[in-house]
């Protein structure tokens, strides 16, 4: 079972490494069109670049690592989620962004994360488990049959995206950078989980129709 696991983590890596690419492109497009206080292409490189793009393919292996773990110790997944989440905050494209010492970092961004990574491996559970296929599209009907389960799934993972939108609304100042710029960082963030959000549901209709 071991080497179908680590077969599974590489099918989600390889699938995960396509969309980050394919979203990098869009996006720089979209920040091309607009305008801001500060030229756009220099803040697709804070907030998407290509150093954050290696961070968030990491990240995705690292909760792939996690899920396996978990398949191998159900009742240890909150010692699991302990023991990584420092490195799933390191790989965070948003919580670099966000200002540490501010008093809604630790209050209010760092439960959400908390939350969102559990999540993120619980979703993922189903995925490394799959006992056959040769691509994402084949593992993701073993492993979740119904769209509409992973279209669930998926929303539980907007729903805490969102929640860490709200603390931004909120708390303009986490975001750690000059006043000068803050305004478009914050709408480049938006941005680019408006696309998250668009390009999740439209590769979940690809997958199941």
């Amino acid at each position: 079972m071991e080497e179908r696991y680590l077969k599974n983590k590489q099918i989600i890596h390889d699938y995960f490494q396509q969309q980050v690419e394919k979203g990098n492109k869009d996006l720089e497009e979209i920040f091309r069109k607009k305008g801001g206080a500060f030229p756009m292409d220099v803040i697709f490189k804070l907030i998407i670049g290509p150093e954050i793009s290696v961070k968030m393919i990491k990240q995705i292996d690292l909760i792939s690592d996690c899920a396996i773990e978990t398949v191998k110790n159900p009742d240890r997944l909150e010692e699991i989620i302990e023991k990584n989440f420092k490195k799933y905050l390191r790989f965070d494209s948003t919580n670099a962004n966000f200002r540490k010492r501010h008093e809604a970092y630790e209050k209010l961004a760092i439960p959400i994360f908390r939350r969102l990574f559990k999540v993120r491996i619980e979703n993922n559970l189903p995925m490394v488990q799959a006992e056959s296929g040769e691509n994402y599209k084949e593992i993701s009907h073993l492993a979740v049959p119904k769209k509409e389960d992973s279209l669930a799934a998926l929303r539980r993972q907007q729903e805490l995206n969102h929640e860490l939108l709200d603390v931004i609304k909120n708390n303009r100042s986490i975001i750690n950078v000059t006043g000068l710029i803050r305004a478009d960082i914050i709408d480049a963030i938006f941005t680019m989980y408006e696309y998250i959000d668009e390009s999740w549901e439209q590769a979940i209709n690809e997958l199941y129709d």
